[in-house]
Order: C-alpha cells, then structure tokens, then sequence
C-alpha cells in the first residue's frame, strides 16, 4: 500500500486487510534521506471491552478462600479490570513478582492491570469495587468484616495435563 507522509503528520495503516485501522504511523525526518518511522497501536473503539456490560450482564463468582477461573487452557495474560463504583479504593499490587505498585482509585475511576503469570492485590474498600479477571465479574463481598482483601491470581499447571494451566485465585500464598 503507497502512502504519503509529511513531517510530524500521522496516518493509518490496514496491515491484516480486513478494513479496520491497526497502526498509526508518524514520521520524523533526521538528517537528509534518514526518518524514523514511529509505529503505535491504534485505539480502535469497536475492540474495546465494555466492562460495565460485563459486570451488569453475567452472572458473578463468588470468591472465598479458592476459585479455579480457567481449567486446561494455554497461558494467556491476566487481565484484572477493577473500578471504584461508590467510593474510593486504595489499591497495592504486585505483578509478576516485580515491584510493588500502590495507587487510589477515585469514585467512577477504573485501572486496568496486565500479568502474564500471577498477580497479587491487596484491596482496600473492595465491597465498592467492580473486580473483573479475564471477563469473568468476581464478587469479593464475602469477607464481611473486613475492610481490605488480598487476593492472588496465577497461573499453575494443570494437575491432569502438564501442557495445560488453570487460573486460580485465591486468598494466600501459593
């Protein structure tokens, strides 16, 4: 596909051919005849996951002390999707065994979080949060006593095919 691209503009590319925008493409000229050519992901609205549509729609796991998400599947990332609905949450986790992240999230705010193997979270306020692993709505408000939750995601093999992963969380350390 030919294009035409000037300084500082930016354009979009159809790499897969299927009429749907992948790419933004930006061009910065460096000296003469070399450019540098920044390639991103395209924001494309029509691939985003509505995840109120989620929470509102499917019926929600209620988590106490262990759940099996996903059972004989390849590892894929771990997507955590949580929300403050009605009052703010304070939020620490660690993703991968990397460092430790700590954040507030406001009413109405949302953050979402990426792990390709386990992820570990503490939840403060989390009766008000909308908690969501891999599209599946998870319903934390078991624990009645308690102001904050911790809660860990991960992958562990598969007890009948080693090939295999389930996704589990659970309360403790595993």
């Amino acid at each position: 596909q030919k294009m035409t691209l000037d300084q500082g503009k930016s354009t979009g590319a159809d790499v897969d051919a299927d009429g749907t925008h992948d790419l933004d493409i930006k061009l910065k000229k460096i000296s003469g005849d070399l450019a540098i050519f920044l390639l991103t992901l395209a924001d494309n609205p029509s691939e985003q996951v509505d995840y109120q549509k989620i929470w509102d729609n499917q019926e929600h796991i209620l988590v106490g002390k262990e759940y099996t998400l996903l059972k004989q599947q390849d590892k894929f990332p771990i997507t955590i999707y949580i929300k403050a609905l009605n009052q703010p949450s304070h939020l620490n986790y660690n993703v991968d065994g990397k460092r430790q992240n700590t954040t507030t999230l406001q009413t109405g705010s949302y953050i979402p979080i990426i792990a390709n193997d386990h992820l570990e979270i503490i939840i403060g306020n989390f009766k008000s949060v909308m908690f969501i692993v891999n599209n599946h709505p998870i319903n934390l408000a078991l624990d009645k006593e308690k102001y904050s939750i911790t809660k860990i995601i991960k992958w562990i093999p598969d007890p009948e095919n080693e090939t295999k992963f389930d996704l589990i969380i659970k309360d403790g350390i595993i």
